[in-house]
Protein backbone atom coordinates (compact mmCIF):
# COMPACT_ATOMS: atom_id res chain seq x y z
CA UNK A 1 0.00 0.00 0.00
CA UNK A 2 2.96 2.07 0.83
CA UNK A 3 4.69 1.59 -2.89
CA UNK A 4 1.12 2.71 -4.39
CA UNK A 5 0.65 5.87 -2.63
CA UNK A 6 4.67 6.31 -3.03
CA UNK A 7 3.79 5.89 -7.12
CA UNK A 8 1.27 8.42 -7.16
CA UNK A 9 2.46 10.52 -5.32
CA UNK A 10 5.82 10.18 -7.93
CA UNK A 11 3.39 10.35 -10.76
CA UNK A 12 1.41 13.23 -9.61
CA UNK A 13 4.82 14.94 -8.62
CA UNK A 14 5.86 14.87 -12.44
CA UNK A 15 2.39 15.63 -13.97
CA UNK A 16 2.25 18.83 -11.87
CA UNK A 17 5.88 19.58 -12.69
CA UNK A 18 5.15 19.20 -16.24
CA UNK A 19 2.22 21.41 -16.29
CA UNK A 20 4.36 23.93 -14.66
CA UNK A 21 6.46 24.03 -17.06
CA UNK A 22 4.05 24.13 -19.76
CA UNK A 23 2.44 27.04 -17.74
CA UNK A 24 5.84 29.05 -17.63
CA UNK A 25 7.02 28.62 -21.16
CA UNK A 26 2.91 29.86 -22.18
CA UNK A 27 2.17 26.45 -24.10
CA UNK A 28 -0.41 25.78 -21.75
CA UNK A 29 -2.82 27.70 -19.15
CA UNK A 30 -3.51 26.09 -15.87
CA UNK A 31 -6.94 26.86 -14.44
CA UNK A 32 -5.49 28.86 -11.74
CA UNK A 33 -8.57 27.59 -9.45
CA UNK A 34 -7.42 23.92 -9.81
CA UNK A 35 -4.24 25.55 -8.95
CA UNK A 36 -5.12 27.28 -5.72
CA UNK A 37 -7.40 23.91 -4.84
CA UNK A 38 -3.90 21.66 -5.17
CA UNK A 39 -1.71 24.34 -3.70
CA UNK A 40 -4.16 24.62 -0.18
CA UNK A 41 -3.50 20.79 0.22
CA UNK A 42 -0.71 20.15 2.53
CA UNK A 43 -0.04 16.72 0.84
CA UNK A 44 0.38 18.95 -3.00
CA UNK A 45 1.41 22.61 -2.01
CA UNK A 46 4.78 22.04 -1.77
CA UNK A 47 5.07 20.57 -5.30
CA UNK A 48 3.43 23.72 -7.05
CA UNK A 49 5.45 26.53 -7.91
CA UNK A 50 4.31 30.11 -8.97
CA UNK A 51 6.20 31.43 -11.91
CA UNK A 52 7.69 33.89 -9.98
CA UNK A 53 9.04 30.86 -7.53
CA UNK A 54 10.49 29.36 -10.72
CA UNK A 55 12.30 32.82 -11.82
CA UNK A 56 13.65 33.45 -8.50
CA UNK A 57 14.63 29.43 -8.35
CA UNK A 58 16.91 30.33 -11.96
CA UNK A 59 18.31 32.94 -10.63
CA UNK A 60 18.98 31.29 -7.59
CA UNK A 61 20.54 28.58 -10.16
CA UNK A 62 22.00 30.66 -12.10
CA UNK A 63 24.46 32.55 -8.87
CA UNK A 64 25.59 29.18 -7.85
CA UNK A 65 26.86 28.65 -11.19
CA UNK A 66 28.76 31.64 -11.08
CA UNK A 67 29.94 30.85 -7.77
CA UNK A 68 30.84 27.58 -8.72
CA UNK A 69 32.65 28.64 -12.05
CA UNK A 70 34.43 31.40 -9.40
CA UNK A 71 35.60 28.71 -7.02
CA UNK A 72 36.50 26.21 -9.81
CA UNK A 73 38.80 29.28 -11.44
CA UNK A 74 40.14 29.62 -7.91
CA UNK A 75 40.69 25.92 -7.31
CA UNK A 76 42.70 25.58 -10.50
CA UNK A 77 44.77 28.59 -9.48
CA UNK A 78 45.62 27.39 -6.36
CA UNK A 79 46.35 23.96 -8.14
CA UNK A 80 48.50 25.59 -10.39
CA UNK A 81 50.53 27.09 -7.77
CA UNK A 82 50.29 24.10 -5.47
CA UNK A 83 52.52 22.42 -8.46
CA UNK A 84 54.72 25.57 -9.31
CA UNK A 85 55.47 25.09 -5.38
CA UNK A 86 56.21 20.87 -5.82
CA UNK A 87 58.18 21.76 -8.64
CA UNK A 88 60.62 24.20 -6.55
CA UNK A 89 60.73 21.83 -3.67
CA UNK A 90 62.05 19.01 -6.38
CA UNK A 91 64.69 21.27 -7.42
CA UNK A 92 65.67 22.29 -4.43
CA UNK A 93 65.77 18.63 -3.31
CA UNK A 94 68.05 18.17 -5.89
CA UNK A 95 70.15 20.98 -5.34
CA UNK A 96 70.13 19.98 -1.64
CA UNK A 97 71.35 16.10 -2.63
CA UNK A 98 74.08 18.07 -5.05
CA UNK A 99 75.57 19.99 -1.96
CA UNK A 100 75.04 16.84 0.84
CA UNK A 101 77.18 15.16 -2.07
CA UNK A 102 79.62 17.79 -2.16
CA UNK A 103 79.83 18.06 1.11
CA UNK A 104 80.56 14.35 1.46
CA UNK A 105 83.18 14.51 -1.00
CA UNK A 106 84.73 17.44 0.75
CA UNK A 107 85.11 15.72 4.18
CA UNK A 108 86.44 12.77 2.67
CA UNK A 109 89.18 14.74 0.99
CA UNK A 110 89.88 16.91 4.44
CA UNK A 111 89.54 13.42 5.95
CA UNK A 112 92.29 12.50 3.45
CA UNK A 113 94.21 15.55 3.84
CA UNK A 114 94.70 15.54 7.33
CA UNK A 115 95.90 11.45 7.02
CA UNK A 116 98.63 12.90 4.56
CA UNK A 117 99.29 15.86 6.91
CA UNK A 118 99.71 13.24 10.01
CA UNK A 119 102.04 10.99 8.15
CA UNK A 120 103.96 14.05 7.23
CA UNK A 121 104.50 15.22 10.66
CA UNK A 122 105.92 11.66 11.67
CA UNK A 123 108.23 11.90 8.83
CA UNK A 124 109.57 15.31 9.87
CA UNK A 125 109.63 14.19 13.63
CA UNK A 126 111.59 11.66 13.02
CA UNK A 127 113.87 14.05 10.98
CA UNK A 128 116.94 15.88 11.89
CA UNK A 129 115.06 19.07 13.49
CA UNK A 130 117.29 21.41 10.96
CA UNK A 131 117.14 19.59 8.01
CA UNK A 132 112.94 19.37 8.50
CA UNK A 133 112.70 23.21 9.01
CA UNK A 134 114.50 23.29 5.81
CA UNK A 135 112.01 21.34 4.27
CA UNK A 136 108.88 22.96 5.80
CA UNK A 137 110.37 26.77 5.26
CA UNK A 138 109.25 26.25 1.16
CA UNK A 139 106.13 24.92 2.22
CA UNK A 140 102.55 26.82 2.70
CA UNK A 141 101.90 28.83 6.36
CA UNK A 142 98.87 27.06 6.45
CA UNK A 143 100.37 23.18 6.32
CA UNK A 144 103.21 24.17 8.61
CA UNK A 145 100.73 25.31 11.63
CA UNK A 146 99.07 21.97 10.68
CA UNK A 147 102.54 20.09 10.86
CA UNK A 148 103.27 22.43 14.09
CA UNK A 149 100.30 21.25 15.46
CA UNK A 150 100.30 17.50 15.28
CA UNK A 151 104.63 17.58 16.80
CA UNK A 152 105.16 17.31 20.02
CA UNK A 153 106.35 20.91 21.94
CA UNK A 154 109.48 20.17 22.09
CA UNK A 155 109.79 18.86 18.40
CA UNK A 156 107.83 22.05 16.94
CA UNK A 157 109.62 24.54 19.29
CA UNK A 158 113.13 22.90 18.01
CA UNK A 159 111.60 22.75 14.28
CA UNK A 160 110.71 26.82 14.35
CA UNK A 161 114.35 27.87 16.24
CA UNK A 162 115.70 27.17 12.18
CA UNK A 163 113.50 28.84 10.76
CA UNK A 164 114.53 32.29 9.37
CA UNK A 165 113.30 34.97 12.25
CA UNK A 166 110.71 36.90 9.81
CA UNK A 167 109.37 33.29 8.42
CA UNK A 168 109.03 31.99 12.44
CA UNK A 169 107.44 35.28 13.44
CA UNK A 170 105.07 34.85 10.87
CA UNK A 171 103.97 31.36 11.64
CA UNK A 172 103.68 32.34 14.87
CA UNK A 173 101.38 34.57 14.32
CA UNK A 174 98.89 33.44 11.80
CA UNK A 175 99.57 30.10 14.38
CA UNK A 176 98.00 32.11 16.87
CA UNK A 177 95.00 33.81 15.10
CA UNK A 178 94.40 29.73 13.68
CA UNK A 179 93.63 28.58 16.97
CA UNK A 180 91.16 31.45 17.22
CA UNK A 181 89.26 29.66 14.46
Amino acid sequence: MKNFFAILMIFILMVSLFLTILHVTGKFQIDEYLLSKAKENPRFSEWFQTHDDVVALSTQINNLSGTVTQKDTELTELTDKIKKLEQDLEERNGEITQLNGQIAELQKQATEHNVSVKEMADIYSQMDAQKAAQILEDLENELIIQLLKIFKKDIAAEILSFFSTERAAEISKEYTLWEKR
